[in-house]
């Protein structure tokens, strides 16, 4: 057994050709090589960022030909993408020649600069989530929906949080994330007992796609906990285009204190130029005896009448716990939405990644058009 094994290693091709579909692009990837380090090495822009199999943003869709995962990819996507043929090129040893689908326009990997940071404000938005704001030592610019790693002496890694407010297009020096309080979180602990006005981090992006698509279609948006966030700073972006669209937005929380946002919501809201329709929904309806809105899952209420209304012709946008996540795509394309107009930003907590990667979230690309 061991001789054959070395025998079909002797006669193993030195590689194989990879073929981007729609492109007129081919390139050759080495035996040893993961697809994503046979692209760059040959120059060909594929989307990544973690490079560790966590955050999804190395997504592409296998046409033809085989590979094996080095981690399962079954951790990261969802299991409608892996029916659909979806892989993860940093974890993809190709094993035969293959034809891959690469999303148009995409950049070949991530663009991030460090920045110091000041603390400038420090707010309680719900009872496990607080308002980090912060003054930079120069302008930054980047996408609604986009992250940056912050560090700060004394914890090994960076934890990664999505902006919560968009920027203009010539940058910004003020920035805000909002954090949950997660027991014993090392970022979070400091935040909420050690944390102080002008104490200084380090703040690396920006990165991530979870980003607005340019088509100007109505927007299904679903958030649980802090997966507002870059909801929001989608919707500042959204609010300051030409163009109209109406947007459905869920909210999930477990208790009527982890809602939060409302305010700013309101205020969205009452100056949107097309129909806007808020839903928050509890979990947990009986740790909140005078609640009187929606209760369950918040992916229970995609079948909403709003929301129903915008299934046809929408783009969704998910953001929150995986399992959210993964309960979001599949209600939706059981009631018939399009796999390719889903596009969502899973959140890990740091200990979901063990040593590969200390990052708090994991952003990840939604379905490629």
């Amino acid at each position: 057994m061991v001789l054959q094994r070395l025998v079909n290693r002797f006669r193993a091709p030195a590689g194989y050709v990879v073929t981007v579909a729609g492109a007129g692009r081919s390139f050759e990837v080495a035996r040893r090589e993961t697809l994503l380090e046979g692209a760059r090495r040959a120059g060909v822009a594929l989307p990544f960022d973690c490079t560790v199999g966590t955050c999804g943003s190395c997504r592409l869709k296998l046409v033809a030909g085989k590979v094996r995962p080095i981690l399962d990819f079954a951790y990261t996507l969802s299991a409608a993408e892996l029916d659909a043929g979806y892989v993860l090129a940093c974890q993809s040893r190709v094993r035969s020649d293959l034809t891959i689908e690469a999303p148009p326009g995409a950049n070949c990997g991530p663009a991030r600069a460090t920045f110091g940071a000041t603390v400038s404000a420090i707010e309680r938005l719900a009872e496990d989530v607080i308002g980090l704001h912060l003054t930079l030592d120069r302008p930054i610019t980047y996408a609604a929906g986009q992250y940056a790693e912050l560090s700060i002496p004394g914890i090994d890694g960076g934890r990664s949080y999505s902006f919560a407010r968009s920027c203009p297009p010539d940058g910004c020096t003020a920035v805000e994330f909002h954090v949950r309080l997660l027991p014993g979180g090392a970022f979070s602990g400091w935040l909420a007992d050690g944390a102080r006005v002008g104490d200084g981090l380090a703040l690396s992006g920006p990165a991530g796609a979870f980003t607005l698509r340019a088509a100007p279609r109505p927007l299904l948006l679903v958030a649980g906990g802090t997966g507002l966030a870059p909801i929001l700073a989608l919707l500042d972006e959204v609010a300051a285009a030409p163009v109209a669209r109406a947007v459905t937005l869920l909210h999930g929380a477990r208790a009527e204190q982890g809602l939060y946002g409302a305010e700013r919501i309101a205020e969205l809201r009452a100056s949107w130029p097309a129909p806007f329709d808020f839903v928050p929904v509890l979990s947990d309806a009986a740790a909140s005896g005078s609640w009187h809105g929606a209760t369950g899952l918040v992916t229970d209420h995609l079948a909403a009448s709003s929301a129903a209304a915008l299934l046809e012709d929408a783009d969704a946008y998910l953001c929150g716990p995986p399992a959210m996540i993964d309960a979001g795509i599949e209600r939706l394309l059981a009631l018939g939405f399009d796999l390719a107009h889903i596009f969502y930003d899973k959140f890990l907590e740091s200990s979901h990644y063990g040593q590969a990667s200390p990052s708090a979230k994991c952003v990840t690309t939604g379905a490629m058009k």
